[in-house]
């Protein structure tokens, strides 16, 4: 699976590059993602993993996988944008 960097995911939602340390900021995206994904489906925002130092991923496990991955890409799809609206 792709990891995503902090700086990655800075400039992929603010469309601008990051200054300074960006860690918290993205922690603090991350975490509203996973409550508002736990809220449409219980346990879908365990699909973005933390990469120690590095950034995030999405992963599903094995049991799921093609069902849940079709269902949680729409939704997320449809809350980054909702998101980025209400900035």
């Amino acid at each position: 699976m792709r990891v995503y960097t902090f700086e990655q995911i800075y400039q992929l939602v603010w469309k601008d590059y990051s200054v300074g340390d960006i860690k918290n900021i993205i922690w603090c995206l991350v975490k509203r993602l996973r409550k508002k994904l736990n809220v449409v489906e219980d346990g879908a925002g365990n699909c973005i993993v933390s990469v120690r130092d590095i950034g995030y991923k999405f992963e599903l496990n094995n049991e799921k996988r093609t069902a849940v991955r079709r269902i949680i890409r729409k939704k997320i799809v449809r809350l980054i944008l909702f998101v980025l609206e209400r900035r």
